[in-house]
Protein backbone atom coordinates (compact mmCIF):
# COMPACT_ATOMS: atom_id res chain seq x y z
CA UNK A 1 0.00 0.00 0.00
CA UNK A 2 1.14 3.65 -0.96
CA UNK A 3 -0.37 6.79 -0.93
CA UNK A 4 -0.58 9.21 -4.01
CA UNK A 5 2.78 10.60 -4.16
CA UNK A 6 4.42 7.00 -4.19
CA UNK A 7 5.54 6.88 -0.29
CA UNK A 8 5.04 3.28 1.26
CA UNK A 9 2.60 2.75 3.77
CA UNK A 10 2.92 -1.24 4.25
CA UNK A 11 4.93 -3.19 2.69
CA UNK A 12 7.45 -6.27 3.71
CA UNK A 13 10.87 -4.75 3.04
CA UNK A 14 10.08 -0.90 1.91
CA UNK A 15 7.74 0.71 5.01
CA UNK A 16 8.20 4.44 5.04
CA UNK A 17 9.87 4.89 1.77
CA UNK A 18 9.01 6.93 -1.36
CA UNK A 19 9.41 4.92 -4.34
CA UNK A 20 7.92 7.55 -6.59
CA UNK A 21 10.98 7.41 -9.10
CA UNK A 22 11.66 3.71 -9.05
CA UNK A 23 12.08 2.71 -12.13
CA UNK A 24 11.98 -0.37 -14.44
CA UNK A 25 14.43 -2.60 -16.57
CA UNK A 26 13.86 -0.25 -19.55
CA UNK A 27 14.43 2.92 -17.64
CA UNK A 28 10.43 3.86 -17.33
CA UNK A 29 8.98 5.27 -14.10
CA UNK A 30 5.79 2.59 -13.94
CA UNK A 31 5.29 3.79 -10.04
CA UNK A 32 4.67 7.57 -11.41
CA UNK A 33 2.11 5.82 -13.66
CA UNK A 34 0.55 3.95 -10.67
CA UNK A 35 0.17 7.53 -8.95
CA UNK A 36 -1.18 9.46 -11.71
CA UNK A 37 -3.55 6.16 -13.15
CA UNK A 38 -4.70 5.49 -9.50
CA UNK A 39 -6.65 2.27 -10.87
CA UNK A 40 -5.49 -0.82 -13.08
CA UNK A 41 -3.05 -3.07 -14.31
CA UNK A 42 0.75 -2.79 -15.03
CA UNK A 43 3.26 -4.95 -16.93
CA UNK A 44 6.86 -4.31 -15.70
CA UNK A 45 10.33 -5.91 -16.09
CA UNK A 46 12.43 -4.87 -12.72
CA UNK A 47 15.63 -6.40 -10.52
CA UNK A 48 14.91 -8.92 -8.69
CA UNK A 49 16.81 -8.64 -5.62
CA UNK A 50 17.16 -12.56 -4.72
CA UNK A 51 17.21 -13.86 -8.54
CA UNK A 52 19.83 -11.12 -9.67
CA UNK A 53 17.81 -10.66 -13.17
CA UNK A 54 15.16 -9.22 -14.51
CA UNK A 55 11.90 -10.33 -14.58
CA UNK A 56 8.29 -9.25 -15.13
CA UNK A 57 6.23 -8.56 -12.71
CA UNK A 58 2.21 -7.98 -13.03
CA UNK A 59 -0.06 -5.16 -10.57
CA UNK A 60 -3.27 -4.38 -10.27
CA UNK A 61 -3.28 -1.23 -8.32
CA UNK A 62 -6.79 0.31 -7.14
CA UNK A 63 -7.29 4.10 -5.69
CA UNK A 64 -8.61 3.94 -2.25
CA UNK A 65 -9.50 7.72 -1.98
CA UNK A 66 -10.86 8.55 1.69
CA UNK A 67 -7.34 7.11 3.03
CA UNK A 68 -5.41 8.42 -0.10
CA UNK A 69 -3.83 4.59 -0.50
CA UNK A 70 -3.47 2.69 -3.91
CA UNK A 71 -3.39 -0.66 -3.09
CA UNK A 72 -1.19 -2.60 -5.22
CA UNK A 73 -0.69 -6.13 -5.69
CA UNK A 74 1.46 -7.52 -7.94
CA UNK A 75 3.15 -11.56 -8.67
CA UNK A 76 6.12 -12.07 -10.76
CA UNK A 77 4.86 -13.93 -14.02
CA UNK A 78 7.30 -17.26 -14.06
CA UNK A 79 6.37 -17.60 -10.62
CA UNK A 80 2.27 -17.52 -11.90
CA UNK A 81 2.97 -19.66 -14.92
CA UNK A 82 5.28 -22.19 -12.73
CA UNK A 83 2.19 -24.42 -11.39
CA UNK A 84 0.97 -24.71 -15.06
CA UNK A 85 4.75 -25.52 -16.37
CA UNK A 86 4.76 -28.20 -13.90
CA UNK A 87 1.27 -29.47 -15.02
CA UNK A 88 2.72 -29.71 -18.47
CA UNK A 89 5.84 -31.04 -17.66
CA UNK A 90 3.95 -33.66 -15.61
CA UNK A 91 1.29 -34.50 -18.84
CA UNK A 92 4.01 -34.57 -21.34
CA UNK A 93 6.02 -37.16 -19.56
CA UNK A 94 2.68 -38.99 -18.54
CA UNK A 95 1.98 -39.02 -22.46
CA UNK A 96 4.78 -40.45 -23.77
CA UNK A 97 5.16 -43.21 -21.12
CA UNK A 98 1.68 -44.00 -21.91
CA UNK A 99 3.00 -43.41 -25.75
CA UNK A 100 5.92 -46.58 -25.28
CA UNK A 101 3.46 -48.61 -22.83
CA UNK A 102 0.77 -48.05 -26.03
CA UNK A 103 3.60 -49.05 -28.46
CA UNK A 104 5.18 -52.14 -26.57
CA UNK A 105 1.66 -53.35 -26.41
CA UNK A 106 1.07 -53.13 -29.97
CA UNK A 107 3.99 -54.87 -31.09
CA UNK A 108 3.62 -57.89 -28.71
CA UNK A 109 -0.02 -58.31 -29.90
CA UNK A 110 1.00 -57.66 -33.39
CA UNK A 111 3.96 -60.53 -33.09
CA UNK A 112 1.49 -62.72 -31.00
CA UNK A 113 -1.39 -62.35 -33.44
CA UNK A 114 0.94 -62.82 -36.89
CA UNK A 115 3.55 -65.42 -35.60
CA UNK A 116 0.48 -67.96 -35.57
CA UNK A 117 -0.65 -66.99 -38.99
CA UNK A 118 2.37 -66.97 -40.20
CA UNK A 119 2.55 -70.58 -38.85
CA UNK A 120 -0.64 -71.40 -39.66
CA UNK A 121 0.18 -70.81 -43.40
CA UNK A 122 3.50 -72.79 -43.46
CA UNK A 123 0.98 -75.77 -42.58
CA UNK A 124 -1.08 -74.55 -45.12
CA UNK A 125 1.75 -74.32 -47.59
CA UNK A 126 2.52 -78.25 -47.08
CA UNK A 127 -0.95 -79.66 -46.89
CA UNK A 128 -0.98 -77.95 -50.21
CA UNK A 129 1.91 -79.86 -51.61
CA UNK A 130 0.46 -82.98 -50.50
CA UNK A 131 1.67 -83.61 -47.43
CA UNK A 132 -1.79 -84.62 -45.36
CA UNK A 133 0.52 -85.97 -42.24
CA UNK A 134 0.84 -82.24 -40.84
CA UNK A 135 -1.14 -81.71 -37.86
CA UNK A 136 -0.58 -78.44 -36.44
CA UNK A 137 -0.40 -77.90 -32.97
CA UNK A 138 -3.18 -76.09 -31.54
CA UNK A 139 -2.17 -74.18 -28.39
CA UNK A 140 -5.11 -71.49 -27.53
CA UNK A 141 -9.36 -71.04 -28.01
CA UNK A 142 -9.14 -68.65 -29.50
CA UNK A 143 -10.15 -67.64 -33.48
CA UNK A 144 -6.24 -68.39 -34.09
CA UNK A 145 -6.58 -71.82 -32.86
CA UNK A 146 -9.90 -72.43 -34.49
CA UNK A 147 -8.46 -72.19 -37.82
CA UNK A 148 -6.14 -74.29 -36.73
CA UNK A 149 -8.46 -77.42 -35.33
CA UNK A 150 -9.98 -76.54 -39.06
CA UNK A 151 -7.11 -77.12 -40.96
CA UNK A 152 -6.39 -80.48 -39.36
CA UNK A 153 -10.24 -81.76 -39.71
CA UNK A 154 -9.90 -80.48 -43.33
CA UNK A 155 -6.54 -82.32 -43.63
CA UNK A 156 -8.04 -85.35 -42.08
CA UNK A 157 -10.73 -85.36 -44.61
CA UNK A 158 -9.00 -85.09 -47.15
CA UNK A 159 -6.75 -87.97 -46.60
CA UNK A 160 -9.87 -89.82 -45.98
CA UNK A 161 -10.73 -89.01 -49.72
CA UNK A 162 -7.78 -89.75 -50.93
CA UNK A 163 -7.61 -93.04 -48.91
CA UNK A 164 -10.76 -93.78 -50.52
CA UNK A 165 -10.32 -92.82 -54.11
CA UNK A 166 -6.84 -95.05 -53.93
CA UNK A 167 -9.23 -97.92 -52.63
CA UNK A 168 -11.63 -97.10 -55.18
CA UNK A 169 -8.67 -97.06 -58.05
CA UNK A 170 -7.49 -100.56 -56.90
CA UNK A 171 -11.08 -101.74 -56.68
CA UNK A 172 -11.14 -100.41 -60.62
CA UNK A 173 -8.16 -102.12 -61.47
CA UNK A 174 -8.57 -105.05 -60.04
CA UNK A 175 -11.73 -105.27 -61.73
CA UNK A 176 -10.71 -104.37 -65.26
CA UNK A 177 -8.03 -107.46 -64.81
CA UNK A 178 -10.48 -109.57 -63.67
CA UNK A 179 -12.56 -108.75 -67.07
CA UNK A 180 -9.79 -108.79 -69.29
CA UNK A 181 -8.56 -112.58 -67.79
CA UNK A 182 -12.85 -113.31 -68.17
CA UNK A 183 -12.39 -111.73 -72.27
CA UNK A 184 -9.29 -114.02 -72.98
CA UNK A 185 -10.99 -116.70 -71.25
CA UNK A 186 -14.20 -116.13 -73.44
CA UNK A 187 -11.70 -115.05 -76.72
CA UNK A 188 -10.06 -118.39 -76.40
CA UNK A 189 -12.93 -120.76 -75.89
CA UNK A 190 -14.82 -119.02 -78.80
CA UNK A 191 -11.52 -119.87 -81.32
CA UNK A 192 -11.82 -123.23 -79.93
CA UNK A 193 -15.61 -123.74 -80.50
CA UNK A 194 -14.65 -121.86 -84.26
CA UNK A 195 -12.43 -124.35 -85.02
CA UNK A 196 -14.07 -127.16 -84.13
Amino acid sequence: IMDSQGNVIIHPQLENESIYDAQDSQGHYFIRDICHEKNGQKVYSRKDPEKERSREKIVYYKYFEEMDWIIVSGVYIDELYEPVKTVIYTLVTLSACILLIVIALSVFLGKSLANPIKQLAGYAESIGEGSLNVQIPVNSRDEIGNLGRTFNTMSDKLKSVIGQVQRSGIQVTSSATELSATAKQQEATMRIQVES
